[in-house]
């Protein structure tokens, strides 16, 4: 009996919430998406260079956390112009220096192409591209080797949300940044290009704003 009552409610609950298909897609949907995760930067080339130097990596590390939201308007069904701030910390070590962490910071302007209710209603994958100045800040720990490098990034990213219902949704993203500078790890270094970007893989919440159709009306509803 308790489980019926139960399994009833929540059947209840996901009719109540259940996504509906928007027959017009995205067109005129606002859209804000907070998202958080890790980032991670290879940057080969620079520990390269810098082993060239006398300054052989000593250890990679592992990435950093990173955090990102995204404000969209969809300008047609499957397009959305999209602008996207972003913030992202990274750590690793060479030899002959403290450990030395990175932190990357900016805002891109893209557009987005989303296939809203492919397969299923609610079901939305996605990928896009976007470029903007990226800040990158490199701290040693060393006296006056604090670096700040403010570069173009360009970022490509791709994902898939599932709306939940027309207001909320939840979505998995991974994007890729390049936000080259010259870093210096000594003063009388030549310099190496180090990638304050990486891949950002990201999980979060999105919150539409659907554009309304008469009194009550939301995209595709009666």
């Amino acid at each position: 009996m308790i489980r019926a009552a139960v399994l009833s409610a929540v059947m209840a609950v996901s009719s109540a919430s259940a996504a509906e298909r928007w027959e017009n897609g995205i067109d005129g949907v606002g859209r804000i998406s907070v998202m958080g995760g890790w980032k991670l930067a290879s940057n080969d080339w620079f520990f390269a260079r810098a082993g060239e130097g006398g300054h052989p990596v000593v250890n990679r590390g592992i990435g950093g956390p990173q955090g990102q939201a995204s404000f969209g308007y969809g300008a047609i069904s499957w397009l959305e112009v999209a602008i996207d701030l972003f913030v992202g910390y990274d750590r690793f070590t060479l030899d002959g220096v403290p450990p030395i962490s990175t932190l990357s910071y900016g805002a891109l302007l893209g557009v987005r192409f989303v296939a809203m209710d492919l397969f299923f209603p609610g079901f939305a994958p996605f990928f896009g591209v976007g470029v903007g100045p990226t800040l990158g800040y490199v701290y040693s720990g060393r006296e006056n080797e604090t670096f700040e490098k403010l570069v173009t990034g360009v970022s490509g990213n791709a994902g898939v949300t599932y709306r939940i219902n027309d207001r909320v949704g939840v979505t998995l993203e991974y994007r890729f940044v390049y936000a080259r500078g010259a870093f210096y790890v000594a003063q009388d270094d030549a310099g190496a290009g180090l990638n304050t970007g990486g891949s950002w893989f990201s999980l979060g919440v999105v919150i539409y704003f659907p554009k309304t159709f008469g009194a009550d009306r939301m995209p595709g509803g009666p």
